[in-house]
């Protein structure tokens, strides 16, 4: 299969490697810095000309933040352009809101301008074709990247009775590679089933690794949300790390 990435991030990098050792033909693109890979492409995705391997591909894996895109025309555009190749677009569960057990089949109610423009680019995305599929990852962590890292010995606000909602890189991964291998999901929740809470599980994240611990300032009431799949065959069951 030809698979383009947009864009070669923290997670496009990885994808592009996975994909490319499963013996497909992978193509990805950058925005400034160069990602080293066999075959990509500086892209400005606001301004430059769609390039002619995405064009070309038979899917392409949409992961640009949207903080990178300027406007919800400049991916109409995109997707305008592109000639009926199977969108896969990379949201987040942070469309649901702060609140409530929430799974596919919740209606997101966004409370953030950033999660507010996801759906708008979600619906975008499915309206365009019925074989296109969202894929709303939670937190990620992996590799270097773990909040427990930025929380070290800062007062964090969240109340530690929060629950977590987190997905390491490795299992996203596996989890968006076999969406592409299905037809009938078009929406798809990966985030791990385990949900510790906030205080307890970030405190002994950093006493394992030797850092400094962070505060957990309570405030009385709290929101909490619990993101589930309702799809059993894409539910993670290991531990978090």
């Amino acid at each position: 299969m030809r698979i383009a990435i947009i864009s070669l991030g923290w997670l496009g990098s990885s994808l592009y490697d996975f994909w490319e050792d499963q013996g497909h033909e992978v193509f990805g693109t950058y925005h400034s810095s160069p990602k080293l890979k066999k075959n990509e492409q500086q892209y400005d995705f606001n301004n430059g000309v769609v390039p002619r391997q995405v064009m070309e591909s038979d899917l392409i894996f949409f992961n640009l933040p949207p903080s990178k895109i300027d406007s919800i025309d400049n991916y109409r555009r995109f997707i305008n352009e592109t000639s009926g190749q199977r969108i896969v677009f990379t949201s987040s569960t942070s469309v649901y809101g702060n609140e409530g057990i929430v799974n596919e089949d919740t209606t997101p109610v966004p409370e953030t301008s950033n999660g507010k423009f996801l759906v708008e680019l979600e619906n975008l995305t499915l309206a365009h074709s019925d074989k296109n599929v969202v894929i709303r990852p939670a937190g990620l962590i992996g590799g270097d990247r773990h909040p427990g890292k930025f929380l070290s010995g800062k007062i964090s606000r969240s109340h530690t009775s929060q629950k977590v909602n987190l997905i390491d890189r490795e299992d996203l991964i596996t989890l968006i590679d076999k969406a592409i291998n299905q037809s009938s999901i078009q929406v798809l929740n990966v985030v791990n089933s385990h949900h510790p809470e906030k205080g307890q599980y970030y405190i002994e994240y950093c006493k394992k690794n030797g850092l400094a611990l962070p505060e957990f300032k309570e405030n009385g009431s709290y929101k909490d949300k619990i993101v589930e799949t309702k799809y059993e065959d894409f539910k993670v069951k290991t531990r978090l790390p």
